[in-house]
C-alpha cells in the first residue's frame, strides 16, 4: 500500500496501531504512563479501518470525534456500519469518512489527500458526534434498554 502512494507522500507515512491491545488490562499494567487510544488519534493525520468486522463502530467514533480523517472499509454487521455512519438519517446527522472497497487506488488516494488538507468534514464530524454519541443520549438509551428488560422479565 505504501508504493501506491506517490513518493513525495511515502516519507510522511511513519506509524500503525492495532488498537485492540490498548483496551486490555495487561497492556495498562506494563507500562508507568500507557498511552491511551484518544492520544493516539490526536496525533495521528489520518485513521486506516480495513477491518471486515467491527463489533461496535468505535474507532469511526473516536476518530471523527477527535477531528482525524478516517478511510475504511464497509464491515460486518452491516447494520452497525450503517447506524454508526448514520445512512438513515438526514445529511447533516451523517458522518463523512472516506470508503473503499477490495484495493486502494489513484482517486482513494486522491480523496485522502484532499480529506488531509480540508478541514470542513471534520469539523462536521465533530458536531456530529457531539450531537448523536453524547453522554445524556447515552443515558437515555441505557435507562430505555434498562425498562424494557425489565418490562420484558415482569411478567
Amino acid at each position: 500500500m505504501l508504493y501506491s502512494i506517490d513518493s513525495k507522500y511515502q516519507k510522511k507515512v511513519f506509524l500503525g496501531f492495532l488498537f485492540s491491545s490498548i483496551d486490555r488490562l495487561e497492556y495498562y499494567y506494563k507500562f508507568d504512563n500507557p498511552i491511551k487510544i484518544q492520544d493516539l488519534f490526536n496525533i495521528a493525520s489520518l485513521i486506516t479501518l480495513p477491518s471486515e468486522t467491527e463489533g461496535r463502530g468505535l474507532p469511526i467514533i473516536e476518530a471523527t470525534a477527535c477531528q482525524v480523517p478516517i478511510i475504511t472499509r464497509r464491515y460486518y454487521p452491516e447494520e452497525v456500519y450503517s447506524a454508526v455512519i448514520g445512512e438513515n438519517m438526514p445529511e447533516s446527522d451523517m458522518l463523512k469518512v472516506i470508503e473503499f472497497k477490495d484495493k486502494i487506488d489513484t482517486q482513494l488516494i486522491d480523496d485522502i489527500i484532499i480529506h488531509l488538507f480540508e478541514d470542513k468534514d471534520l469539523n462536521h464530524n465533530r458536531e456530529v458526534i457531539q450531537k448523536r454519541f453524547n453522554f445524556e443520549l447515552l443515558e437515555k438509551d441505557m435507562i430505555y434498554a434498562l425498562r424494557k428488560l425489565y418490562d420484558n422479565n415482569s411478567i
